[in-house]
């Protein structure tokens, strides 16, 4: 391997010899076999992303991309369900996804079969997904009379993504969040006028119910463009304190359905998308919820920044996606 310039170079010998994972990163560049350099291959390096949170590259486009997809396993980090196997000399290994439901209800029929497929769409690198690195697809056909090599056993390539685990032991769920995403914790901060008790000052009530309901009565996850909000039975109807967005922008409303895992279970989320005269987040975003039966709401979607929706789809929404796939309820 080496550099297509002197500051390539210089990225490369940095990540040389580190003890994992701070050896791990994603290269762009060409690759040629048949030289004299380590078993006969050399990579000439024109980019670097080194593995984990940080700085994302604009996802690369791809077209008619032949492999097939294969179970993965639950480990954090790993995608979770599958993965596509690039077929050719190097068969490299991808997560892989579709926004669209009917191309992601394929994808999973799919799922080993043998069945060899071509797909189009692009890729984004250095996010917890099989490999660290995630397709995106918005079209797929299948390949007639070709069928999928049986792959070696090889170790699964789940990267340390730097996945951090949130407990919330009063209200009984848990999940996975990226070093580089805040969690929040909101108690009371304020109530109803109607519910004060009968001699006790505003102030003493609201001591009162802080230590009821504790600080974890609204819990935030923000990253990047876009944010989770898991607001617990307690707070229905944002009672004791706001859990969620509280304006949507300017433009179109119009009501938008999911599928979305949700600790490995396929629930629907409901809200909305709405798109304005720009493709700017304040003019076209989306939020959704989830109502689960315990009474819990999770509330997701794009953040107010100086972006476009199609950011958010790309350097937020893939991650919200991982952080609900993590989400589990406690006995």
């Amino acid at each position: 391997m080496r550099g297509v310039d002197a500051d390539i170079d210089a990225q490369i010998e940095a990540l040389r010899d580190k003890e994992e994972p701070a050896n791990k990163a994603h290269f762009w560049g060409t690759l040629t076999c048949g030289v004299q350099d380590y078993n006969g291959c050399q990579i000439v390096v024109d980019r670097i992303r080194p593995d984990g949170p940080g700085p994302m590259f604009d996802p690369d486009p791809i077209e008619a991309w032949e492999g097939f997809m294969t179970s993965g396993s639950s480990v954090p980090g790993s995608g979770a369900d599958d993965y596509f196997t690039l077929m050719g000399d190097i068969n490299i290994q991808y997560g892989i996804w579709s926004e669209d439901e009917v191309i992601a209800g394929q994808l999973e029929a799919l799922r080993d079969t043998g069945k060899v497929i071509r797909v189009w769409g692009k890729v984004i690198a250095g996010i917890p997904d099989w490999s660290g690195a995630q397709i995106q697809v918005d079209r797929i056909e299948e390949v007639a009379g070709v069928s999928a090599p049986t792959p070696e056993a090889s170790a699964e390539s789940a990267p340390d993504d730097g996945m951090n685990l949130y407990v919330n032991d009063r209200y009984n769920y848990q999940f996975s969040y990226p070093d580089s995403a805040t969690v929040i914790e909101d108690g009371p901060v304020g109530f109803p006028s109607d519910e004060l008790p009968q001699g006790m000052s505003a102030d003493d009530y609201l001591a009162q119910l802080d230590k009821q309901y504790g600080k974890e009565l609204c819990v935030r996850i923000e990253y990047a463009l876009g944010y989770i909000t898991i607001s617990a039975p307690p707070n229905q109807g944002a009672r004791y304190v706001p859990c969620g967005r509280t304006g949507v922008g300017v433009g179109e409303m119009v009501e938008k359905v999911e599928s979305v895992d949700l600790g490995g279970e396929i629930v629907q989320a409901k809200g909305f998308e709405i798109t304005g005269t720009s493709d700017m987040l304040d003019q076209h975003n989306e939020g959704l919820y989830i109502r689960l039966p315990s009474g819990i709401v999770i509330e997701y979607g794009a953040r107010p920044a100086d972006a476009t929706y199609d950011d958010y789809l790309v350097k937020g929404k893939p991650m919200l996606l991982q952080i609900l796939a993590s989400f589990k309820t406690l006995p």
